[in-house]
This record gives structure tokens, C-alpha cells and sequence, in this order.
């Protein structure tokens, strides 16, 4: 039955101390950046939809789109939106401005964010309810994000484990198997009736 050497174990054992401890870093890290791009694109459309909220109140009022059509063409503009529509109370629309995105998928993003996050903003003039903001935003540059800090944490994770590798080799090599072969070859020296064999490490080791 094969073996493995104690180095071997050894390697085996630490890299998986090492993965385990680096993959839930990793996990943690991108989970943080994820959270902080999701409360930045939410922050950016609340505050979008608490400003249409009260600059179309006169629009939805009148039914004319033409005084807030210019706004809402410089908000569309934003990477982050894809669609602005407001209506009436009767969910009659007054006014829509769009553009066209491809819906992505997941590929091999662990923490994929739907590719559209849509919020409705309700419109009041006084304490009466007089129409509606649906804002659509894209989630691409959040998942563009994330794929990209994947992508570094897979290198870096690959990168650690051949070093773990070079640096534990390199120890087992020069610290423990050159000195146990050494000692090896003084005792089958001693073994075979040479009393003047000796053994002398270079390092100051427990052998």
C-alpha cells in the first residue's frame, strides 16, 4: 500500500488550512464590495426618485409631459438606469424615457445580482395620492464588479498555493530530508563497523 510522505501530509494539510481560510476571506471580501455597490445604486435611486417626486407633480397634474422631458432625458444618460416612467393615478402614463440593455447572465458569478432592480416612487400633491415614478436600474456594473474581484481572488488563491508549495518543498528538502539522509548514512556506516562515522548537522536541529 502506497503512502504518502510526511511531507506530503504535511503540504496536503497546510493547503487546506490555507483554502479554507482564504476562501472564506475571499467570500466575505466580495460579499462587503457587493453590499456597498447594491447600497450605492439603491442611495443614487432613492435619491433619483425623491427629486422626480416632486418636480412632476405639476406635470402629472396637467398631463404634459413636455415641461420634465428634457429632465428626464439627462437622467436616463446615467450607466446605472434604464428606464423612467411616470404616472398618473390611474396608471395612465404621462411621460417615459428608456434605452436598451442586454439582460446578462450568470456565467460563474458566485453572488449575481438580477440584472434589473426596479422602484416605485409614489407622487403626492398635498395628502392626495396623484401618480407614480418606476424607476429600472441595471445591476451589469455590480456583477461586472464582482466578476473582476473573482477573477483576482482565483489568481491570488493560485498564485499562495504555489508558493505554499515552493516554500514547504523547500523546507522539508533542506531542514528535514538532507538531514535525515545524512544521519541514514552515518548509522549504516556505524552499522557496517566504521566506529569513526559522525554525524554533524549544518543546522542547529533536535536530531
Amino acid at each position: 500500500m502506497k503512502t504518502r510522505s510526511l511531507a506530503a501530509k504535511f503540504t496536503i494539510t497546510f493547503l487546506i488550512i490555507v483554502l479554507a481560510g482564504q476562501g472564506i476571506g475571499f467570500v466575505l471580501f466580495v460579499s462587503s464590495i457587493r453590499k456597498n455597490l447594491l447600497d450605492s445604486l439603491n442611495g443614487k435611486i432613492q435619491h433619483t426618485g425623491e427629486i422626480l417626486s416632486k418636480i412632476t407633480i405639476k406635470p402629472i397634474l396637467d398631463k404634459d409631459d413636455s415641461s420634465m422631458s428634457a429632465y428626464l432625458e439627462e437622467l436616463i444618460k446615467d450607466d446605472d438606469l434604464v428606464s423612467i416612467s411616470v404616472f398618473d393615478k390611474d396608471q395612465t402614463l404621462i411621460a417615459e424615457k428608456t434605452k436598451i440593455y442586454s439582460r446578462e447572465g450568470r456565467k460563474l458569478n458566485p453572488l449575481y445580482v438580477e440584472s434589473y432592480l426596479k422602484r416605485d416612487f409614489p407622487v403626492f400633491s398635498g395628502n392626495a395620492r396623484i401618480g407614480e415614478i418606476a424607476i429600472m436600474s441595471s445591476s451589469s456594473r455590480i456583477n461586472r464588479e464582482i466578476l473582476k474581484q473573482a477573477a483576482f481572488g482565483a489568481l491570488h488563491q493560485g498564485l499562495l498555493i504555489m508558493a505554499v508549495i515552493l516554500l514547504v518543498a523547500k523546507f522539508f528538502s533542506s531542514d528535514v530530508r538532507k538531514p535525515v539522509l545524512d544521519f541514514n548514512l552515518a548509522v549504516g556506516r556505524l552499522g557496517a563497523g566504521d566506529l569513526t562515522a559522525s554525524f554533524q548537522s549544518e543546522k542547529n536541529i533536535e536530531m
